[in-house]
């Protein structure tokens, strides 16, 4: 009788493993999928976003007051934003100045 209870005390403790393995393996799997999905979803927004920057950036389809915006919005300086603003500012009233201004924002930017 001992032998029979100790037989299905270690018959049940590897039950219990098995268990818990397939549910960390569950969980692994689950947490990979999310990863993969959010790191997916991340590409595409910052993806979308660079399309976006170089579309408003490409000389023609210059829009003062988008370009402004955008600037304001960066993470540059105040000191810098407000240069590239006043280049943009002087390339909406001499659009000969309108590839100088966009260069100097796509530099400062990294692009």
């Amino acid at each position: 009788a001992a032998a029979d209870a100790a037989a299905a005390t270690q018959a049940a403790a590897e039950a219990a493993a098995r268990a818990a393995a397939d549910a960390a393996a569950a969980v692994t799997t689950a947490a990979t999928e999310t990863t993969a999905a959010a790191t997916t979803e991340a590409v595409t927004a910052a993806t979308a976003m660079a399309d976006d920057t170089m579309a408003l950036l490409d000389p023609a389809n210059f829009d003062a007051t988008k370009i402004n915006a955008m600037i304001e919005a960066s993470e540059l300086t105040s000191v810098v934003k407000a240069t590239l603003k006043s280049g943009v500012d002087a390339a909406a009233a001499e659009p000969a100045k309108i590839t100088e201004a966009l260069a100097a924002i796509k530099t400062a930017l990294g692009l």
